[in-house]
């Protein structure tokens, strides 16, 4: 792909993965950090499922909100993630999802909008985003114990 950053934009799909788009030419990518302890945030290599870069990322600051955003909306999702290892409740108020879980943390509770549903991710992992963006997820769902997986089956299955 040539490297024209006016050219391409990054989306990342309901799958939770990212893809690069160019010339409606569609690559989904995995961003890397070349330098990932000294300047994380700067030139950032996108590789495509053969492990070839098909774009560089200069600086994050630096380059335009279509690549931008979808980028750090990705890393985020990816890194910063809580992992639920029980449902306790899930309740219905006010156009919220009540979430009531057992995360390796310790117990939560969080709210997410009712159009948010859990998403599906690679290895039958899914993501659920509450209202201030942070990402629980849950690993395994055949891995939770029963009346976890009777909770969460409406929303997944």
């Amino acid at each position: 792909m040539k490297n024209d950053i006016s050219e391409i934009y990054l989306i990342v799909k309901a799958n939770g993965l990212l893809y690069l788009i160019n010339h409606e030419k569609e690559v989904e990518v995995t961003p890397k950090a070349c330098f990932p302890m000294g300047s994380p945030n700067e030139f950032i290599s996108l590789i495509n499922s053969e492990g070839k870069e098909v774009f560089l990322v200069g600086g994050l600051t630096e380059c335009p909100k279509n690549i931008r955003d979808p980028l750090l909306k990705y890393l985020r999702d990816r890194h910063f993630n809580i992992e639920i290892t029980r449902i306790i409740d899930i309740k219905e108020d006010y156009q919220l999802r009540i979430w009531e879980v057992e995360t390796k943390q310790g117990k939560r509770k969080f709210q997410a909008a009712l159009k948010t549903w859990p998403r599906k991710r690679k290895n039958n992992t899914y993501v659920i985003e509450d209202l201030s963006g942070d990402i629980y997820s849950i690993v395994e769902k055949t891995k939770l114990d029963k009346k976890s997986i009777k909770l969460i089956s409406p929303f997944v299955d």
